[in-house]
């Protein structure tokens, strides 16, 4: 079945879900369209082809999240934004900033969430480095006693 678009419409990321792989190299967004399928845009220069879009039926969600918790958890993806649900797994958040290397800092720096599988199997700047590549020096601030889901919602009490 054909996926009917107005002729007006475009979409970004923004309000979506985009995943990137660890060496900030291949990307995959995946989009709602009007009609509640998902477009899924992956990009990959490493392959042939590079580049790959498909529509997801509607019902697909709980398996993309699937798919997406085995990106994070097995290939070390890091989620940049996820409007799907939750992603299975608890998180700790840390907050970096690329051009930090020690002191004091009073900027607002950027956040990623790193498993607490691997916050406990390598620690917390051991797991962070593995993830995204930066030096644990940019390593502003985390904490293990708030625990986040992948989109960034902090896991409530008894959670």
């Amino acid at each position: 079945m054909p996926i009917e678009l107005p002729d007006d419409w475009s979409e970004c990321e923004r309000g979506n879900t985009l995943l990137s792989s660890s060496d900030g190299m291949s990307h995959v967004a995946y989009i709602e369209l009007p009609s509640g399928h998902l477009l899924e845009v992956s990009l990959a220069p490493e392959n042939y082809p590079a580049l790959n879009v498909q529509v997801l039926p509607p019902d697909t969600r709980q398996k993309t999240l699937a798919h997406i918790g085995r990106l994070v958890y097995d290939d070390h993806w890091v989620v940049r934004k996820c409007n799907l649900g939750e992603i299975p797994g608890r998180f700790v958040r840390v907050e970096y900033d690329a051009r930090y290397a020690g002191g004091d800092y009073d900027g607002v720096g950027e956040y990623a969430y790193i498993p607490v599988e691997d916050a406990d199997k390598y620690s917390v700047p051991v797991a962070f480095y593995r993830r995204t590549g930066l030096s644990p020096t940019c390593l502003i601030h985390w904490s293990d006693d708030q625990l986040y889901y992948a989109d960034g919602t902090p896991v409530e009490n008894g959670e």
